[in-house]
């Protein structure tokens, strides 16, 4: 596996080969899990923007496949293969001639990537490959040009269809596994045919005689052609990756289980004899374009006959050089007791992939499945003071209930996350506007950093830029009271102050708002009154709610001015609606208004998984009054995603969430004036800056003023608070118990950081030990149903070297129960956890040590060295084969 990683250093530029030297270091060292390589610049100009690696870390399941001869310098690596749950991996590559003629447009020289989900069954005994037949590709079918530019390749192409053409030589020589021709090029008459597509459902390929694929002609997408398979907004397909000036390019990809896709049915339980219970594997498949398209014709080249490549990957001419990586997938269910009695908990969702990750081991361990209903915490917090038979009596929360002497509530620490500005970004140069050398080379590359202010991002939450409502009629300009407003984030000089690079740079996606306006929630949750109370603790973002301009003279939109905050929702509350043409009206037209435009999202899940597959929902300007259905409602077409190389999304969503999907995250200005990241150091500083709540002190919140210099503005604690004297023991004897069980677990084994079942997830940082303290008093309350005598506040909580002063208001505090022994020892079970110093420059990773301090330093130094020596030796490193799979594992199934 060492070698596959390695191998990816051939035809690298040198930082990219440092990146795989580093992480192969890091291997050594153990703490593979969450890593992110920073490389500097090179210009001096502080307005370039910065190469670097935006994708996923590269884990230890990590694959690097070479390709074939018609593509002999092109390497691909996939971050992850092993452990898959719906998250976002990162596909990177090197050795590839650049796509012309450049970003959003796509002549040659790209990537195509998809997930399959069976084996052909006429590949050879002991080589399994995937079967194009099961694919998920074709939702984008166009035969013609898009005039709204979707698909980033002029003129008639079949590059995003399952079509195949008759002049495919190799197509027309494919045969079945009986050996007899396949005959996918003639299936549509005339000079073209069709790639079929067989659910996992089907049987496929011992289908029964009646079961039919599903036949997308030229045209068509596999949604129109087979009833909702899959479509342009459910699809994981990437028609189109980027290929930069330096043969390099990376693309998020989004795996999907049999819970998102049961067309591939990934993830699905399987029994195996002596394995227990696994998830069914899957294929992600990378086809390969260069500038010869034999699909079209052979030995077509590109060129003045040619002006882009025409033809589907799915084309035989073209799938013979895939390369093709076998995906290991957590199962989606089966492993808690069948008919087991469910306990049900209720809250937030900032806890959602903690529980997600822990809830097969707690199953396994204390045969209870817990289950976790998100919801509105103010609702959560109010529903477990009740005595109805089915009641959750344990809210996820991170704000106290009201105090109640005659309802009694314990508070224990399970998780520490925070929200965050998550975005998917990608540098689309201003063409009125000469870059820099330097910065031309970045065009279409995903940008890294953004630095948020209060102010700014109310200016974002309250469309308050041009283009953040619909005009007033098709094609008119902003309405009058925002024409004075920087039309989009990126023009408004607030911004570029801070973000130099937005100068030569345009915030204009293909589709939604200009701005990127982000993708918010429609229900209540703590996390949006925490970010209103950071806006709100900010004095120039206070004067701009209440109507003055910024230096610059930008004006809050007037339908916000005066807003009262903090709230727990993002409110859209301009009036404004475009107004259909005459032509349109006379169809039945309506008007489109801003949640036309820009929709709410169910989720921060939501939020974070459309930022990444930049698909911000919403509706265009094109009227539709008929369709392939017999039932068909008049609408406006629905915006596909944005394009390859112009996307500009926003998403206010969780660390962890962030994190799944590989979404950049802002780096926000905290009272002390300081732009800190949502990374392991900012949270756990943020927490060290934490004073207890006025109403109850066994719950701490970060106060948004506090000067504690290195602390995330956005960090939150979520408390499981457990309503102790309304559990009616009589009729639930298990529940204290099992409550007891579900705290001790998230604060001892699931406080350990890692990517199987039952640890702790990227984007959250382990529980300092006087939380986890906390929370191990709380089960003694849980279990007695008494309180203990309230906490003093004792000890020093302020800033542990983060800064932020020690006042009585910062201290920490600590409960008598189950104190820390003398010399600073931890307790049984507990997973030791210390504020550490900020993260070195280069490398950032978020392992918990395993051994004592001391000796982990010398492992790192260690782990670097070796990965250095392989940075050195990768281009001597023998390649892998291009089949990869786990050695000793069964392939995916054809059925």
């Amino acid at each position: 596996m060492t070698a596959a990683r390695a191998a990816v250093a051939t035809a690298m530029p040198w930082y990219r080969r440092l990146l795989i030297g580093v992480i192969a270091g890091l291997l050594a060292a153990g703490t593979t899990e969450v890593v992110t390589l920073r490389v500097a610049s090179a210009d001096t100009d502080p307005a370039v923007g910065v190469g670097e690696y935006t994708g996923t870390p590269v884990t230890n399941s990590a694959v690097t496949l070479k390709g074939d001869g018609a593509f002999p310098g092109l390497s691909v690596t996939v971050s992850q293969t092993r452990g898959l749950v719906n998250q976002a991996i990162t596909v990177s590559w090197s050795g590839l001639a650049p796509t012309q003629p450049g970003s959003g447009v796509y002549f040659d020289n790209y990537l195509q990537v998809m997930q399959c989900w069976g084996d052909d069954p006429t590949a050879p005994a002991g080589d399994p490959q995937p079967a194009r037949e099961t694919c998920e590709y074709g939702a984008f079918a166009s035969d013609s040009k898009d005039p709204a530019g979707a698909s980033g390749v002029p003129g008639f192409s079949y590059s995003r269809t399952r079509s195949v053409l008759r002049a495919d030589v190799a197509e027309r020589s494919a045969t079945g596994p009986d050996g007899k021709p396949l005959n996918y090029d003639t299936n549509g008459g005339g000079t073209s045919g069709t790639v079929p597509f067989w659910p996992v459902t089907s049987g496929w390929p011992k289908q029964a005689a009646d079961t039919k694929p599903v036949i997308a002609p030229v045209g068509q997408s596999v949604d129109v052609a087979g009833g909702g398979v899959f479509d342009s907004a459910s699809t994981n397909e990437d028609d189109y990756g980027l290929t930069r000036p330096d043969g390099t390019g990376e693309e998020l990809f989004e795996t999907q289980t049999a819970l998102e896709s049961p067309s591939l049915g990934c993830g699905a339980p399987v029994t195996q004899p002596n394995a227990g219970v696994t998830g069914r594997a899957c294929w992600l498949v990378v086809v390969p374009r260069g500038v010869t398209d034999d699909g079209y014709k052979s030995g077509a080249q590109i060129g003045p006959s040619l002006g882009s490549l025409f033809s589907s990957p799915l084309s035989m001419a073209n799938w013979q050089h895939r390369l093709s990586f076998r995906l290991d997938f957590k199962p989606v269910s089966g492993l808690c007791p069948i008919g087991a009695a469910e306990r049900r908990l209720v809250g937030s969702e900032l806890a959602t992939d903690a529980l997600t990750s822990w809830q097969p081991t707690l199953c396994q361990t204390t045969k209870v499945p817990y289950n976790l209903t998100t919801e509105a915490e103010d609702v959560a917090r109010s529903s477990i003071l009740n005595n109805i038979p089915g009641t959750a009596h344990l809210a996820l929360t991170t704000r106290p209930l009201e105090p109640d002497p005659d309802h009694p509530v314990a508070y224990a620490p399970v998780a520490l996350s925070g929200f965050v500005i998550g975005f998917n970004i990608e540098r689309s140069l201003d063409p009125n506007v000469e870059p820099p050398a330097a910065e031309q080379l970045l065009s279409g590359t995903r940008m890294a950093h953004l630095k948020l202010t209060p102010r700014l991002v109310a200016k974002l939450l309250t469309e308050s830029y041009g283009g953040s409502v619909a005009p007033q009629t098709f094609g008119a300009g902003p309405p009058p009271y925002l024409a004075k407003n920087p039309r989009t984030l990126f023009a408004d000089p607030d911004f570029v102050a801070l973000n130099p690079e937005a100068k030569y740079l345009l915030a204009l996606p293909g589709n939604g708002p200009a701005t990127g306006a982000p993708l918010m929630t429609v229900q209540n949750a703590d996390a949006a009154n925490a970010l209103w109370q950071w806006i709100d603790a900010d004095s120039d973002a206070r004067a701009f709610l209440s109507g003055q301009p910024d230096p610059w003279g930008m004006t809050v939109n007037p339908s916000y001015r005066g807003q009262i905050t903090p709230i727990d929702n993002f409110p859209k509350s301009d009036p404004t609606c475009t107004q259909p043409s005459a032509e349109d009206a006379a169809k039945g037209a309506t008007p489109q208004c801003v949640l036309d435009v820009s929709p709410y999202v169910n989720d921060m899940t939501d939020a974070a998984e459309r930022t990444r597959a930049a698909n911000p929902g919403g509706v265009g300007g094109l009227w539709q009054t008929s369709g392939n259905s017999t039932v068909f409602v008049p609408q406006w077409i629905k915006n596909p995603p944005q394009a390859t190389g112009n996307r500009f999304v926003l998403c206010v969503t969780s660390t962890s969430e962030a994190a799944r999907f590989g979404l950049q995250t802002a780096s926000l200005r905290n009272a002390a004036g300081n732009f800190i990241a949502p990374d392991q150091a900012g949270l756990l500083a943020g927490e060290a800056a934490m004073t207890p709540s006025t109403t109850e002190r066994r719950v701490r919140r970060l106060d948004p003023s506090s000067k504690a210099p290195g602390a995330y503005p956005g960090t939150m604690v979520t408390y499981a608070a457990v309503a102790i004297a309304d559990i009616d023991d009589a009729g639930d004897p298990t529940a204290r118990a099992q409550y007891a069980d579900f705290i001790s677990y998230a604060v001892r084994s699931g406080q350990a950081p890692g990517l199987d079942f039952g640890q702790l997830p990227p984007g959250y940082a382990p529980l300092p030990t006087p939380l986890r303290l906390q929370a191990l008093a709380a089960i003694s309350e849980i279990k007695s149903g008494k309180l203990s005598a309230a906490p003093p506040l004792t000890g020093s909580g302020g800033g542990g070297g983060t800064g932020g002063g020690g006042s009585a208001g910062n201290s920490r505090t600590v409960p008598q129960a189950g104190a820390v022994p003398q010399g600073g020892a931890t307790p049984s079970g507990l997973v030791s956890s210390t504020r550490p110093p900020a993260p070195a420059a280069v490398v950032e990773s978020a392992r918990t040590p395993r051994d004592p301090q001391a000796i982990s330093r010398w492992v790192l130094v260690i782990g670097l060295g070796v990965g250095l020596l392989a940075a050195v030796a990768a281009p001597f490193v023998r390649p892998r084969r291009r089949r990869a799979d786990a050695p000793g594992a069964a392939p995916p199934t054809g059925g």
